[in-house]
């Protein structure tokens, strides 16, 4: 089974700041609960998804291979919230869904 790994956001580095704060702001906007998104909001919500999948493709790759954009359409919103903490925290951890 395809494995996600990312690399996590160096916090030392240069300009990863305002990368944890794209990457965060993204995030909230995501999973902002869709009662809570008016209908002017929805073309705001979109981006920030697009956005959160290219901040998250962009610190990704598969161990096998198998092209990101796919393996990502296989994972479980558990497994996605583990690849963003991985990103954020500075541990890199395969989803749990592909190791089993």
């Amino acid at each position: 089974m395809t494995k996600i790994i990312v690399t996590p956001i160096d916090n030392s580095a240069p300009g990863s700041y305002r990368e944890r704060r794209r990457l965060l702001r993204a995030f909230v906007a995501v999973t902002k609960p869709a009662d809570v998104v008016s209908g002017a909001q929805l073309a705001d919500l979109l981006e920030a998804r697009e956005q959160l999948d290219n901040l998250i493709i962009a610190r990704a790759k598969t161990d096998d291979g198998t092209p990101l954009a796919e393996a990502l359409e296989e994972i479980s919103a558990d497994d996605f919230i583990a690849l963003y903490t991985a990103i954020m925290s500075g541990e890199t951890v395969p989803n749990q869904s592909a190791s089993e």
